[in-house]
């Protein structure tokens, strides 16, 4: 009869998994950069072939090549996501040319001052405990160091990041 059907329905929608939802969220040119005198957005910058790489991930900076590789650049990156549900994994791969301090929903997460190999490596940490159901945003500050008789193309700079969650 019809009640048993609804019955039947109610109990196995309850005992189906639910269905869960991936995001990536990749450094590319829809993120905003701010800086001395600038607030634009990332351009893919030129990539020096001792640099690692991410899939789906794009070395971004202010401008292709650095303006002035004999003094110090510091600029912030910010990007703004979803997640449409309760995130149950959070992993940010990242790299910066030089030191970097990276913050979640306004909350510091790390930073370093000795990536003395420069994008040559990446980094992994589990954001989980950070990322929250709804609006999310990311910020990263990386400061490429001056160095002394340097060209655009011996002390670039960048930044790359993938932030992978998943939710249900």
């Amino acid at each position: 009869n019809m009640r048993q059907y609804f019955v039947l329905v109610a109990l196995l929608a309850f005992l189906s998994p639910v269905s869960a939802g991936y995001l990536e969220v990749v450094s590319d040119e829809s993120w905003s950069v701010e800086g001395p005198n600038y607030v634009g957005n990332a351009v893919q910058t030129w990539v020096h072939s001792l640099w690692t790489s991410i899939p789906g991930a794009k070395w971004i900076w202010k401008s292709y090549l650095i303006e002035n590789p004999t003094a110090e650049e510091t600029y912030s990156f910010q990007k703004e996501f979803n997640v449409a549900g309760f995130p149950t994994s959070s992993f940010l791969t990242f790299s910066a040319d030089n030191s970097y301090a990276i913050f979640l929903n306004g909350n510091f997460i790390g930073a370093s001052q000795d990536l003395a190999y420069g994008g040559r490596r990446t980094v992994t940490l589990d954001l989980l405990s950070r990322t929250i159901q709804g609006r999310n945003e990311v910020q990263v500050v990386v400061l490429n160091w001056a160095q002394a008789g340097s060209g655009v193309y011996t002390n670039p700079a960048g930044l790359l990041f993938k932030l992978a969650i998943t939710y249900n």
